[in-house]
Parts: C-alpha cells; sequence; structure tokens
C-alpha cells in the first residue's frame, strides 16, 4: 500500500470538481425510445479499453412486450450527441418473471488512421426456468449484431453479469453463480467468426449468497471486489488483481477494511485507477455513499430517508477528443458525474452530481430510475466544455421508455482544449498539496476585476476568506494556514467576474 499521503494526492489531481452552482447547464430531455414497448434497464460503454477517439457509442437495453423480452441496442452519434433513429434486436425470448439486465463494454483503437471499435454485449436470460449467461459481439467493419451465444450452460442459476474490455479483442466477463463470482474470457475474431470464450474459473469466492461485486479493466489488468459476510450480518470487502500480458494470472485476494452494512461496490465506468471505488454504507435508519481509495475513505452522499434509493455511483476517467481533432492520449480526466434516486410523495428525483454538487436533476411524474452514463464526450458548439450523454427509464408517457439528457462537464483548470472557453484567469492548483499546515495558492488575472478567493468545506460553508477585493491584471499569490481546521477535503473557490473555478485542498495533519 502507499502511504495516505501519496494515494491522497494521486487521487485528487485526476479528480476534478465540477463547479455544480456557475455550470449548471445541460441541453433538454430527448426521447431515446417510444412506441408500443415497454423500455427497461439501459446501459452504455463501460471500461472502454482505449479511449481518445471521438466516436458514436452503443446504448443497450430490454425491450418488453407482453410475451416477449428483447434485448436491444442504439447509438448515440457524434459529433452531436443525437441518437440512431433505428433500433437493433440483438435477442429476443419468451419474457420472464425477471429482468435480462444486459451490459456492454466496447474496445476503441487506430486501424489505418479512422478509429476501429469491436462492442460486446451480455446479459441474463432465462430459459427452463433457469437463468444463464448470453453474449453477442459487434464489430467495426460489420453491420450487424452476431447471433446470441449461451455462455453458459448451468443447472443453477448465473446471474449480475459484468463486461469489460481488457485489450482491443479481448473481454472479461463476469457473473454470480450462488455465492461465487466466475469469469471467462471471450475474444473476438474477424467477422463472421464467433467469439473465443476461454475455461470458466472462479474469480472471487465468498460465503455470501447475496454478494455484491463489480469489476473493472485498465489495459491487460484489472481488478475485481465482492464481500465476504459474518455471522452477524456485517460484511467485509475482497480485493482481487488479475491481468498480465502474455501469460493471464489471478493474484490472492485482499481483505479491505471496510466493515458493517456495506453493498454495491462500483468501480469508475471507464479507463479508470485501479482501487478506487464507490459503495453503500447502512447505518441505522441511514444509507450513505462512500468513495474510497486505498485507505482514504469519505462519505460523499448521505440521506436519512427511507425513501432513499439506488445509492450507486459512476465515475469515469476520459481523453478528451472531438472530430477533426487529434486525441489527447497522456492526459486523462476524471469525469465527476454519480447519479441517484430518491423517492418524494411517490415520484423519483433523478439527481444527476457533480463531486459534492448537484448538477442537475430530473423530475417528472411517476418514476425516474435506472440511469447509467455514457462512456464518451462530445463537444457541441455553443457549449463552454465537453458534455456526457446521461439515460434513464421513465414512465412519464405511461409506459416504460428511454430517456437522455447531455450534462455539460467542468474540467476544472486541467488541460485545455480549443472547444473550451479561456477564463478571465489562471487558478493555479496550491502547492504543496496534501500540505500541513499552510499551503501556497497562486493565480494569474489577466484583466482587471473584483476578485473573491474562499476556502469551503464539503457542505458548501466558506472557512475563510482570502481575497474579496478589486485587482489589477498580474500576477498574486497567497497563503492560507489550515493550523486552526482539522484534516480532510477543502476546495479552493476563485471568482472574478462571471468566471468561477474551484481547486481541492488536502489538509492533512
Amino acid at each position: 500500500m502507499k502511504t495516505q499521503s501519496i494515494i491522497i494526492a494521486l487521487l485528487f489531481s485526476l479528480i476534478s470538481i465540477a463547479d455544480a452552482h456557475s455550470r449548471n447547464l445541460s441541453l433538454s430531455d430527448d426521447t431515446v425510445t417510444t412506441g408500443p414497448f415497454s423500455d427497461c434497464n439501459p446501459a452504455m460503454e463501460r471500461n472502454t479499453f482505449y479511449l481518445g477517439f471521438a466516436g458514436n457509442q452503443w446504448l443497450v437495453f430490454e425491450r418488453r412486450s407482453d410475451s416477449t423480452s428483447m434485448i436491444a441496442a442504439k447509438r448515440c452519434l457524434q459529433p452531436l450527441g443525437t441518437w440512431d433513429s433505428s433500433v437493433t434486436v440483438i435477442s429476443s425470448s419468451s419474457i420472464g418473471e425477471e429482468k435480462q439486465l444486459p451490459v456492454i463494454s466496447s474496445s476503441r483503437y487506430p486501424n489505418g488512421g479512422r478509429e476501429w471499435m469491436h462492442s460486446v454485449a451480455a446479459w441474463q436470460q432465462q430459459k427452463n426456468g433457469v437463468w444463464n449467461i448470453y453474449v453477442s459481439s459487434h464489430r467495426t467493419d460489420s453491420a450487424a449484431w452476431d447471433p446470441p451465444i449461451a455462455l453458459t450452460h448451468d443447472s443453477v442459476n448465473c446471474t449480475n453479469v459484468r463486461l469489460v474490455a481488457y485489450n482491443d479483442s479481448t473481454f472479461i466477463a463476469t457473473w454470480k453463480r450462488k455465492s461465487t463470482v466466475l469469469f471467462s474470457k471471450l475474444t473476438l475474431l474477424p467477422s463472421g467468426s464467433p467469439l473465443l470464450f476461454s475455461k470458466t474459473d472462479t474469480l472471487g469466492p465468498s460465503n455470501d449468497d447475496s454478494l455484491d461485486y463489480d469489476i473493472m479493466a485498465n489495459g491487460y489488468s484489472g481488478d475485481v471486489i465482492w464481500t465476504i459476510k459474518d455471522s452477524t450480518g456485517n460484511r467485509k470487502f475482497l480485493m482481487r488483481q488479475f491481468g498480465g500480458y502474455p501469460v493471464f494470472t489471478i493474484a490472492s485476494p485482499e481483505t479491505l477494511s471496510i466493515y458493517g452494512k456495506i453493498s454495491k461496490p462500483r468501480f469508475p465506468s471507464g479507463y479508470d485507477y485501479t482501487t478506487l471505488f464507490i459503495y453503500e454504507l447502512e447505518t441505522q435508519n441511514r444509507h450513505e455513499a462512500h468513495l474510497h481509495y486505498d485507505s482514504y475513505d469519505d462519505n460523499i452522499l448521505q440521506d436519512s430517508s427511507a425513501d432513499y434509493l439506488n445509492p450507486s455511483a459512476f465515475i469515469s476517467v476520459k481523453v478528451i477528443a472531438t472530430s477533426g481533432q487529434s486525441p489527447n492520449y497522456a492526459v486523462p480526466y476524471m469525469l465527476d458525474i454519480f447519479s441517484m434516486e430518491e423517492n418524494r410523495g411517490g415520484d423519483s428525483l433523478l439527481l444527476i452530481q457533480g463531486f459534492f454538487g448537484v448538477n442537475d436533476s430530473v423530475r417528472s411524474a411517476g418514476y425516474n430510475r435506472n440511469s447509467t452514463i455514457g462512456s464518451f464526450m462530445y463537444n457541441i458548439p455553443g457549449f463552454n466544455g465537453p458534455l456526457v450523454p446521461v439515460v434513464w427509464e421513465s414512465n412519464r408517457s405511461g409506459r416504460p421508455h428511454l430517456y437522455s439528457r447531455m450534462v455539460q462537464v467542468d474540467l476544472g483548470g486541467g488541460v485545455k482544449q480549443a472547444s473550451v472557453r479561456i477564463n478571465s484567469f489562471d487558478l493555479e492548483q496550491n502547492f504543496p498539496n496534501p500540505f500541513n499546515p499552510s499551503t501556497t495558492i497562486r493565480f494569474s488575472l489577466f484583466t482587471g476585476s473584483r476578485v473573491t478567493l474562499k476556502v469551503i468545506d464539503l457542505l458548501g460553508r466558506t472557512v475563510e476568506t482570502l481575497i474579496d477585493k478589486r485587482l489589477s491584471a498580474g500576477n498574486y499569490e497567497t497563503r492560507w494556514d489550515g493550523s486552526r481546521y482539522s484534516s480532510g477535503i477543502y476546495f479552493c473557490r476563485m471568482e472574478a467576474g462571471t468566471d468561477v473555478v474551484t481547486k481541492k485542498l488536502i489538509l492533512l495533519k
């Protein structure tokens, strides 16, 4: 394990906070599906292996009639983030009592100066009263999805399927069978050839029949996290590393120091760093969402209401590139958006949140639920930053359909692209960071303006106002002494004119 200061410095050098109040900008809702069917359980690409190209991204979902359940797909098209008019049906079967819950992952890579993308979808499907796992693949050089293939043929239920891209042509599929997480490597061959499956093997042994788990991969390596249970009903997380090239290996499980009524571990969606995940903790009548990175753990969201639903979270690392731009391979960004649901008065409110601050919300009669976040961002003319599609299920029209909204991302002072508006000032990251007890904050003002520079806490409360006056153009420096405050995360918020930038400060005593 790394030291705490190195861990925290790495984590928060990657995460950029969204200024939820000054950049609360989104497009209006877009109807993704409509018609006589019920569309539910959407999923977009996860753990995409090779980012850096602007491209289309697939959405998969379950489509139901009175007698049939289908796995369907639709594309979000670049460069404007619009939806394809057609829906592709990948699989069709007699309807079951439970959901089929599709997942999807993709790999992107350059070939002859153009982007190639391979995608694999997986889902659980019930036949003869037993759930098994099915898969289908789609290649850039193919116009259609391949016919579904049964990945498992078990006589007991196989459920909770996950899927990640391991490299440009290999995917890792995992699923739950009783109290065990199993896996298989799926290899794509040229179009016209079926997927090649490796032997099914054990990735996560457990004593917890209701175990929660998740998996991520970041290119020839990855992690799986799952739960074990004691006699009191409390749980611990186990994590296990896998990967390697050319020899695939699996490390011994590691027990993490998280204990209690924990559930729903979720790795970031997209290319990310191994031990960062978000989980749910239940304490008395309160649900909390926690962000964990090695020994660092923080409560990022809590609600005491019994109506609190679905505290799962999604954070994605991205490489920004759009049509006509050269991709920046060296600089990953962490997209600070996650989702949750609240039930208020019989209606559900879907919150699309930035890190520690609400960006947007969706309200309509009935419910809004099962949100998914895209694996790629778009630079759309007229907006000051990239946008990401968020898709969810709603019954606002009388039956479940899918809706989408493009939500703007604030890069928080990262490397600027040509399409991102340059602020009237530049706020540098404080140094040192983490610090004890003081740190230096530098900024440049390009034009004369009234400037406020504040230190705020996680709840948005002002801790200290460092500057509040009009300044001329030039370079400035100030210090913040945190000796009177407890260790933790604070934010330096600078406002000049209509521009606002926020940086994270980590006080570590």
